[in-house]
């Protein structure tokens, strides 16, 4: 008998599914943020939430680390980090920020739902046993070069 492979995140059905729901509500409000907001910490929490799913969604479909939205996002990704624990937003770091989550969207609507909702899961699992700091966007970035 074959063995069934486990994923790296064990979650049931439903779990998966409230999961996947906050998530496309945090797509949405990290956009208001990148727009109109003036908490930081919001931002970059809201912001890091949508590239970190978005970078783990395409690593799992082999995008081409070469597509112009990912090389978007690894800058986003860098001027979140570097708004991180800094008040106010810095107006060329937001303007950083919301093309990556342009970037982001544009590919929300190439990359498969399961592949989303499976990044998603790994970002809770991540989130449950600690914060994720910029080591994890980069081992990200790195699986997608």
């Amino acid at each position: 008998m074959k063995k069934r492979r486990q994923s790296n995140v064990a979650v049931n059905l439903v779990e998966r599914a409230v999961i996947a729901a906050q998530w496309r509500q945090n797509v949405a409000t990290a956009r208001i943020h990148a727009l109109m907001g003036e908490n930081a910490r919001e931002l970059v929490n809201q912001a890091g939430r949508v590239f970190f799913v978005v970078l783990g969604a395409a690593i799992q479909q082999r995008l081409s680390a070469d597509r112009l939205e990912l090389r978007i996002l690894r800058g986003a990704v860098n001027a979140t980090h570097d708004q991180a624990g800094v008040e106010p937003i810095d107006p060329v770091r937001r303007a950083s920020i919301l093309a990556g989550l342009e970037a982001a969207a544009k590919m929300l609507h190439e990359l498969p739902h399961p592949a989303l909702v499976c990044a998603a899961c790994v970002l809770a699992a991540k989130l449950k046993n600690s914060d994720v700091c910029m080591s994890d966007f980069q081992k990200l970035i790195e699986g997608a070069t």
